[in-house]
């Protein structure tokens, strides 16, 4: 076996375990440790240039694979907040942001832009929004344009250099919601694990673009027609819809693992549940996704 091929399987497979065995609990640990052990990354470098055409050094590409794949799947866990074993937020600086709420406005257009973290919209509030960002990648800058009945709200990302690299490194964002405005919402960030509850608002249209990603998107049925556009790379997607509720499916899906029970497929390669035809609410989803899974539940 040549030393190359068995780096890549060991690294492959130690990834792997490791994202199933957090999904379903198996553990269930803090990674915060793992920043100091990145220098091993260069040690077994040097192991591998001192060894080459020797007979160990496809002992050292083996061993190099596991390091370096629970390296890397501990720094994404760190970051995006994978595990939950203890309660550290006393750890973490805050930031904190909220605008009034206006009986004038009809419609309010949210728009989200970050980078790699954890991102949580859920439960409302009496303000218009309110945010808590926690964490040590930079802070969100916020801003409100208003118009006769339509108020435009954008939270960005600032872009900060990291002054040090600690155990708690991480990019957690909160946001609560009132629920008298019509949303339309856009989440746009990078590798990330997302949990959006939208089941308490009205909802026109949510936009979701993603990297590497674990999402949970829950919708109610508030408002008549609501539009869910998905663009993501190697993702994995759930959706919570109400069981009377219709919903149609269209998009590029060929390299997604679908399980769509309840769901028809048509023609033109789009999937629809048999409450679409007479439902008083519809969802169409828009989806455009790399290698993924997509999954629907009904509650």
């Amino acid at each position: 076996m040549k030393s190359g091929n068995l780096f890549w399987g060991l690294f492959l497979i130690t990834l792997g375990s490791l994202y199933f065995l957090t999904e379903y609990n198996i553990i269930n640990m803090s990674w915060d440790f793992i920043w100091n052990f990145w220098a091993a990354v260069f040690i077994f470098w040097g192991l591998q240039l001192l060894t080459k055409n020797t007979k160990i050094r496809i002992f050292i590409d083996g061993i190099f694979g596991i390091i370096l794949a629970i390296l890397i799947f501990g720094s994404v866990s760190n970051i995006i907040g994978v595990n939950n074993c203890c309660d550290d937020s006393k750890r973490y600086s805050n930031n904190v942001f909220s605008t009034d709420t206006d009986s004038t406005y009809v419609f309010a257009d949210l728009e989200i832009n970050g980078g790699a973290g954890s991102f949580i919209l859920k439960d409302s509030t009496n303000k218009l929004i309110k945010g808590i960002s926690q964490g040590d990648l930079g802070y969100y800058s916020f801003n409100e344009e208003k118009q006769t009945e339509r108020v435009f709200l954008k939270i960005n990302q600032l872009d900060e250099k990291i002054k040090h690299i600690r155990g708690d490194l991480r990019n957690r964002l909160e946001i609560k919601l009132n629920t008298s405005p019509v949303w339309n919402i856009s989440l746009n960030v990078g590798a990330s694990k997302n949990y959006i509850d939208l089941s308490n608002f009205k909802v026109q249209n949510f936009n979701l673009k993603c990297g590497v990603s674990k999402s949970e998107i829950k919708l109610g049925e508030r408002f008549e027609n609501t539009e869910i556009d998905v663009e993501m790379g190697v993702s994995s997607l759930q959706l919570l819809i109400p069981k009377e509720t219709g919903c149609k499916i269209e998009g590029e899906m060929a390299l997604v693992l679908k399980n769509l029970e309840g769901f028809t497929k048509n023609s033109d390669g789009s999937y629809y549940n048999k409450q679409y035809g007479n439902a008083k609410n519809r969802i169409i989803i828009n989806m455009n996704s790399g290698v993924s899974k997509f999954k629907i539940n009904t509650y």
